[in-house]
């Protein structure tokens, strides 16, 4: 027989054993007939012939078990023999048994959920084919300390060009979008990307329904045209007859050539449109708005790929000296992707999955103890089995088929702990790990519990079943003996318990430093100043399409007409709008020129970021006024250009003056504007909770027209409205006046600003949620570990105790003798602990804000906290101790 067919029929007797033992019976039987048919042929009776068949052909049994062992069966039966006797035995100890459970239960399903996270975000693939061979391109500025740009139309040309490096490239943008279907029905307002036609083929994703964009449909003036994703068909009824048909996006018909393939994601869009760059009349090398995806030629690999874009960069800067100059040190770079997808999220994953690595080892530490402890009370049982004739092999089965048992009954525990545990904390930080939105149970969230079943049984049962059945030979001879194992705290077993106990302190000190940390650092945080108010504020995003509003006096006139009428809402106290919202839109930045200060050859004019806002802006977000006067009505299209700055322009742009009538226009054109600063006011943490804030200037919405081609630049404005009350409560009167106005415009992501600046620091809030149960858990298991191996050690030398109180020991005495030794394992484990995190705390300081990561406050906190479960966990069993009564030891004896 080959090995895949002993294989094959090695399982086939394992799972079908009794199918198996019909065929051995079988077997003999066949073999006892034959041999007593011949007998008969020779004369002797049927009952002779058969008697002598039997006596010829042996004992049956021992062929029987021949064969089972050969099968596999008598390893298969041992071990369910060996699992049926564990569930009596468990049944008989549920203490015991219960606690190995429940310890495995949290440590188990903590894991389960970190290591699916992982799974989610990091190990599946994208959903498209070859995704590996995906990159995303952008732009770097390594001297402005920018590290993924964005990329502008004449860099999307010259990646395109690099054909031996690049299968092929394709650009894209993201905007919202009011979608509407016939005359007279309010718009709704989904995420569109505009993208170039290569964009399919770089994904390599078909539709399933119509066609994706021809190239001839994706140059300017070509006819509106449109994709929509599965889901959005879905939304609208998933009628195939839609193909073909018009929908209306931001009041332009668009034909509907086809539906994506289901396993379309990029962004959240809902609609695609044809991007139609202009090669004839390419934009700026300073415009930089687009995002690019690229695909890697055959038998490209991603460094080979790096220097051929560095060789490119390289010649680009040379080429153009006036777009990248050297303190930019610009470049084209590239990265998978995944990364670029995952993002930061990938560090913290890393310390999740660190920290509940962690967790399971310190359960696994302690339920070694338990086990360790409860071997001690089986050594007559262990002993029974040596004599009997079993083997230490065996005996070391049967004690990790119990480990095994013990290990799946609190996975299965762990699953459900997992699902709903991670499930709660993925709802209160939505979006906070990218790609992974929920936890359900699946193949791949059981196949992981089932893998961690088996390792853990194998790291907490091995030891326990090796160090048992050691001396299981002679521990008959012990039984008569009453003080036989009595052994002190200075035994072997103690000494490899109280490592145990050592081992899992210093195990839960990391994870108590770490959720420190972070606990502290997210404090911060949550209590940083914002520069603005978002207590009673609410939001929402709001675009004019262009057909209807062609013109910036009909844009202004609209935006003018909404605000006078939300602030004349019964609860609302201020209304403005500004083209992006802090914490929830990016910004853009243009350079400026200084008047008097020309910039210096060679070096780039200042570019701080450029926002545009409306009267009432800075009053409906409490934005203070440091200097001069807030934007007003009277800021129109026929009045001066006026400029405000935050504190960090003021102070970067004229160090040491005032900047009040201070000017300055855009740079490069000698021709444009000369804007004058009216106002001062703070500085407000625009891009994230977790950045400085930056350099910022703002205009008036109404002279924007004056100073750049704005195009379709002024005709989305985010709307705040301040209100007396709860600010919820005018989503709904928001939302009418926009329809009574023009029912074509639609709300976008109505949302209070408390809303928003919980979501800015939902995953600083996710991590510390999730470290700070993982350190409870930590605390709580190192306190039963401690509060085990001493009601253990005290159980053990009860006869030791009672000798020493009949000799003159006073009770203090007894508790300090053994509540020290177990202050003492757990002394050494909080010092080898916190050397642990001193020498790696630089691994997670990219996490923490405001605090460093070898904080004295969170070492000397989390050392006093483990040094109280500690002393918690010894007195209870060294009182117990102290009332052993001498004269009931003695008469035992």
């Amino acid at each position: 027989m080959g090995l895949i067919e002993g294989f094959g029929a090695r399982l086939r007797s394992l799972f079908g054993r009794r199918m198996v033992e019909r065929r051995m019976d079988a077997e003999f039987q066949f073999h006892l007939d034959m041999e007593a048919e011949q007998n008969i042929r020779r004369g002797l009776s049927p009952a002779e012939a058969r008697r002598r068949a039997v006596i010829a052909f042996g004992g049956t049994q021992q062929y029987r078990e021949a064969m089972r062992e050969g099968r596999g069966l008598s390893l298969g039966r041992e071990m369910l023999g060996d699992a049926r006797l564990s569930l009596r035995m468990f049944r008989r100890e549920p203490t015991f048994s219960g606690s190995v459970v429940l310890t495995l239960a949290l440590a188990i399903g903590a894991t389960t959920a970190v290591f699916t996270l992982v799974r989610r975000a990091v190990i599946d693939p994208l959903p498209y084919p070859r995704a590996g061979e995906l990159v995303s391109l952008t732009t770097r500025y390594a001297g402005w300390g920018v590290s993924y740009g964005a990329v502008s139309e004449p860099e999307v040309s010259d990646l395109a060009a690099m054909d031996e490096t690049f299968e092929s490239v394709a650009a894209y943008r993201l905007g919202p979008v009011d979608l509407a279907g016939d005359d007279g029905e309010q718009a709704e307002r989904v995420v569109g990307l505009q993208a170039s036609a290569s964009l399919f083929q770089v994904l390599r994703v078909a539709p399933v329904l119509g066609r994706a964009f021809l190239a001839s449909e994706d140059l300017p003036n070509a006819p509106p045209a449109v994709l929509l994703t599965h889901g959005l068909w879905r939304q609208l009824g998933a009628d195939s007859s839609l193909v073909g048909r018009e929908l209306r996006l931001n009041a332009v018909p668009h034909t509907v050539l086809g539906v994506l393939h289901p396993s379309f994601e990029l962004a959240g869009a809902a609609v695609v449109r044809p991007l139609r760059l202009n090669p004839a009349e390419p934009e700026s090398r300073g415009a930089h708005y687009l995002r690019v995806i690229g695909r890697l030629a055959p038998g490209v690999s991603g460094e080979r790929a790096r220097l051929a874009l560095e060789v490119v960069s390289a010649r680009l800067r040379q080429d153009h000296p006036q777009n990248y100059r050297a303190d930019m040190q610009w470049s084209l770079v590239g990265q998978s992707l995944r990364d670029s997808v995952l993002g930061d999220a990938r560090d913290v994953l890393r310390m999740l999955t660190g920290a509940v690595v962690l967790v399971l080892l310190i359960a696994c530490a302690n339920v070694a103890n338990l086990l360790l402890a409860r071997m001690q009370r089986r050594e007559r049982e262990l002993a029974l089995r040596t004599a009997l004739g079993a083997g230490r092999g065996r005996l070391v089965r049967q004690l990790l088929t119990e480990g095994l048992v013990l290990a799946l009954a609190g996975t299965a525990a762990g699953v459900v702990i997992a699902t709903l545990g991670a499930g709660a904390l993925l709802s209160l930080s939505p979006g906070a790990i990218p790609r992974v939105n929920r936890l359900e149970i699946d193949p791949g969230m059981l196949s992981t519990a089932v893998a961690l079943a088996g390792g853990s049984a194998l790291l907490f049962g091995l030891a326990p079943a090796l160090k048992g059945t050691r001396h299981a030979t002679g521990a008959w001879r012990g039984w008569g003996s009453r003080g036989t194992s009595a052994e002190g705290w200075g035994g072997g077993g103690r000494r490899f318990m109280a490592s145990l106990v050592s081992l899992e302190v210093a195990l839960a000190m990391l994870v108590v430093i770490s959720a420190g940390l972070l606990l502290r650092s997210y404090a911060r945080l949550s209590r940083v100043d914002l520069g603005f108010t978002p207590a009673n504020v609410l939001a929402f995003d709001v675009t004019l399409p262009e057909l209807a509003y062609g013109t910036p006096a009909a844009v202004t006139g609209f935006y003018q007409r909404l605000l006078d009428r939300l602030e004349h809402l019964p609860s609302a106290e201020r209304a403005g709008g500004i083209l992006s919202l802090p914490l929830r839109s990016g910004t853009g930045s243009i350079d400026i020129e200084l008047e008097g200060r020309p910039p210096e050859p060679g070096q780039s004019a200042p570019s701080p970021n450029l926002q545009v806002v409306t009267p009432g802006y800075f009053e409906a977000m409490r934005i203070p006024l440091l200097q001069g006067r807030f934007p007003a009505p009277s800021d129109d299209a026929e009045a001066p250009v006026a400029a405000w700055v935050n504190q960090a322009a003021a102070d970067r742009l004229w160090p040491g003056e005032g900047a009040l009538g201070k000017r300055f226009r855009l740079a490069g054109d000698t021709g444009s504007t000369w804007f004058t600063v009216a106002g001062v006011v703070g500085n407000v943490r625009t891009i994230a909770a977790t950045r400085e804030p930056g350099w910022e200037y703002y205009l008036a919405h109404a002279q924007l027209r004056r100073v750049l081609d704005v195009s379709d630049f002024h005709r989305g404005l985010s709307i705040v409205v301040r209100s007396s009350t709860d600010p919820g409560s005018l989503a709904g009167p928001a939302r009418r006046i926009l329809a009574e106005m023009d029912q074509r415009v639609a709300p976008a992501q109505v949302e209070t600003m408390t809303a928003v600046s919980s979501r800015a620091i939902a995953r600083p809030r996710l991590v510390a949620s999730l470290l700070g149960a993982f350190a409870l858990l930590a605390g709580v298991l190192a306190l039963v570990g401690i509060y085990g191996v001493l009601s253990y050690a005290v159980s053990r030398r009860t006869r030791e105790i009672g000798i020493r109180m009949a000799l003159g020991a006073r009770s203090a005495q007894v508790v300090r003798l053994m509540a020290g030794q177990g202050l003492g394992a757990a002394g050494i484990g909080i010092v080898l602990g916190a050397a642990a995190a001193f020498a790696t705390g630089r691994l997670f300081a990219t996490l923490l804000f405001g605090i460093g990561p070898r904080d004295p406050v969170v070492f000397a906190g989390s050392a006093a906290g483990l040094a109280v479960v500690a002393l918690a966990a010894a007195l209870i069993p060294a009182r117990r101790a102290a009332r052993v009564h001498p004269a009931n030891t003695l008469r035992e004896d």
